[in-house]
């Protein structure tokens, strides 16, 4: 068995790498000597864990293996994701992992609604009640099919799943649904996974397609329909659901990066729309702090220079998307009386520094 590439921090005695951390920009860094701190302090006979896409890279801020319940600030959350076979990402050891940051946030207020009713005003400025919470939602199943994924997928898993849906009645006791997409130190979202497949022998016309004329079976390797794995109906929905594709005047394919994962939970809000009493919506909780994410690639930017507004500009409804701060939710937290000196916000000072 080859020995461990051991990663460390700058100022750590001993030997290792530390050229990854250099690598980071100004948010991780200060993020990750945050989580590095936290797990120190916390556990300091605890030893560091393994990257799980690529094993045997060991990394200060990770936990290892049979200690995932220090991910969580409350660690009932596990039997809740096994009970609905919900499925915990591989970088859940990762202290800087966004669902773990997306539980220990959200999950104490699905036990508590009248404190979600509460706290969550912050981010919902017409809110009267909460009425559900769930997390890595897809819907039911025949969205699974709608969208021509692989089946045999699961929430969290190979699938378009939502990392928080809350349905909530406003002041006027209208159902509301709110599908948010969570974010922590990431600097950009997901990009396609046919753009970036091995399998797919036309990069190339990726990037120089024109979408006012596409022909997805021809032109999309997620719509070739040649495999299981690429017969995805994405571009046959779009219109319908309010993404105005064919205005896009750049090169390429405009979903090929950022606003690829933006276009699959529009989708999705839009098939719930469609077949459930709700006004649903599409919002980003991230940080203030991690500026690099709002940065669009540079075959967007004559949309806006900010990734929000450039998404915007291609919805039909652009007032049904938008971004929330985990810090302005904090702030409102501590205006509260019976919150601010919760042990959750106590926690999630300490642990996420707000």
């Amino acid at each position: 068995m080859p020995a461990a590439v051991i990663h460390k921090l700058p100022d750590d005695p001993g030997s290792g790498d530390v050229t990854w951390f250099d690598r980071l920009n100004a948010f991780e860094k200060q993020e990750t000597l945050r989580q590095v701190l936290y797990k120190r302090t916390h556990w300091p006979d605890l030893p560091d864990g393994q990257w799980s896409k690529r094993r045997g890279y060991v990394y200060p801020h990770i936990l290892p293996e049979g200690h995932q319940e220090k991910a969580f600030f409350d660690p009932s959350l596990i039997a809740y994701l096994q009970a609905n076979d919900i499925a915990i990402h591989a970088e859940s050891l990762n202290l800087r992992s966004s669902q773990a940051c997306c539980f220990n946030f959200l999950y104490p207020l699905r036990q508590d609604l009248d404190l979600a009713s509460s706290v969550l005003k912050a981010w919902l400025s017409d809110l009267g009640q909460v009425t559900r919470i769930e997390f890595e939602y897809t819907g039911p199943e025949v969205v699974t099919e709608w969208l021509g994924e692989p089946p045999g997928g699961k929430r969290g898993q190979n699938r378009t799943s939502v990392d928080a849906a809350i349905w909530w009645k406003g002041r006027d006791r209208r159902p509301r649904l709110t599908l948010f997409e969570w974010k922590y130190t990431e600097k950009e979202f997901g990009s396609c996974g046919g753009y970036g497949s091995d399998g797919n022998r036309q990069k190339a016309r990726c990037r120089t397609l024109d979408t006012r004329s596409i022909e997805p079976t021809r032109d999309c390797y997620l719509a070739l329909g040649d495999t299981q794995h690429n017969r995805r109906r994405y571009w046959k929905h779009m219109e319908a659901s309010g993404i105005r594709f064919r205005e896009f005047t750049g090169k390429g394919c405009p979903f090929r990066g950022p606003l690829y994962q933006l276009v699959r939970l529009q989708l999705l809000a839009s098939w719930l729309a469609s077949h459930t009493q709700n006004d649903v919506e599409v919002a980003v909780a991230c940080f203030k702090g991690n500026s690099d994410l709002m940065r669009p690639p540079r075959y967007l930017r004559h949309l806006d220079a900010y990734l929000p507004s450039a998404w915007q500009s291609l919805l039909a409804e652009p007032n049904r998307f938008g971004v929330v701060f985990v810090d302005n939710l904090m702030a409102y937290c501590d205006s509260l009386p019976d919150v601010a000196g919760s042990s959750q916000r106590m926690y999630l000072r300490e642990r996420y520094g707000l």
